[in-house]
C-alpha cells in the first residue's frame, strides 16, 4: 500500500466502496465497515478481525498485502508485494482514546531507513505533529479547530483549510473515515462531515448522498478531477 494522504484526490475515474458488517447499538446509526474500495487505477480489499478491527489491506493490481498485529496499545503494520517482498513496516502507539500517539514507518527491512511522526493533543483534539526521518531535518505541522472540526493544518509556508457540513454529523464513509483506512492513522474526529478542503489554492468540494436510513450512500470529489465513491450495503 502506497503510503500518502493525497490518493484518493489523484484518482481521476469513478471509484467504487462497498460497506457492510454492520453492528448496531441502541438507537444509534449502524457501524458499517468498508470491505473493498476501487477505482480504474487500483482497488482495495478490507478484512476485519473479530473485535472489528482492521486486519489486513489488499491494494491491486500490485498484490501489496498490508498485515495489522495488536499488541496492547501497540499496532503494527506490515506491508509485503509480489509474494512476500518486503515494503514497509508502521509501527503505531495509540493513546489512551484510541488515536495515534506515534508512528514510525520503516522503509527497509532492518528499520535503518524510517519516518516518524510525533503526535500532540488537546483532550481529543491533535494540536501538533512533529516530524521527524532517517534522511534530514525535522519539521512540525501545527492544528487548528472550530466548533469541534478540523479548521485548518499548516506545515512550514503551506496551510490545508477544510469546511464542514454543520447540519450533517460525522459518520463512516465521510472523506476522513477513507483517508484513515487508507493512511492506517486514526488521529482526531470531527463532529460533521467534511465539506470540503483547499490546498495550495485548489479547492475540493465534497458531496453525499444517503440511502432511506441516513447513512451515505455516494461521496462526489470534485476539482479539476471528478471523483464518485459509490456506496453499496
Amino acid at each position: 500500500m502506497k503510503y500518502k494522504y493525497g490518493i484518493l484526490l489523484l484518482l481521476s475515474a469513478t471509484t467504487s466502496l462497498l460497506l457492510t458488517d454492520c453492528k448496531k447499538k441502541d438507537d444509534a446509526p449502524p457501524d458499517c465497515r468498508i470491505i473493498t474500495a476501487s477505482s480504474d487505477i487500483e482497488s482495495y480489499n478490507f478484512t476485519y478481525d473479530t473485535e472489528r478491527r482492521l486486519a489486513s489491506v489488499l491494494t491491486l493490481p500490485t498484490n501489496q498485502m498490508s498485515v495489522f498485529e495488536y499488541s496492547g496499545n501497540i499496532v503494527t503494520i506490515t506491508s509485503t508485494e509480489n509474494g512476500g517482498t518486503f515494503v514497509l513496516r508502521q509501527i503505531v502507539t495509540l493513546n489512551e482514546r484510541g488515536f495515534a500517539a506515534n508512528m514510525r514507518m520503516e522503509t527497509n527491512q532492518s528499520g535503518t531507513k524510517w519516518f516518524n511522526k510525533a503526535y500532540q493533543y488537546n483532550g481529543t483534539q491533535i494540536i501538533k505533529s512533529t516530524n521527524t526521518s532517517s534522511a534530514g531535518p525535522s519539521s512540525v505541522t501545527e492544528y487548528f479547530w472550530e466548533n469541534g472540526n478540523l479548521k485548518s493544518a499548516k506545515l512550514g509556508g503551506s496551510t490545508i483549510s477544510y469546511e464542514y457540513y454543520l447540519d450533517k454529523p460525522y459518520q463512516s464513509g465521510d472523506y476522513r473515515y477513507l483517508l484513515e483506512l487508507i493512511g492506517m492513522e486514526k488521529l482526531y474526529d470531527n463532529k460533521n462531515l467534511t465539506k470540503s478542503l483547499v490546498v495550495d489554492g485548489e479547492t475540493t468540494l465534497f458531496t453525499y448522498t444517503f440511502d432511506d436510513q441516513g447513512k451515505i450512500s455516494s461521496i462526489t470529489f470534485t476539482n479539476a478531477n471528478k471523483i464518485v465513491w459509490d456506496t453499496d450495503r
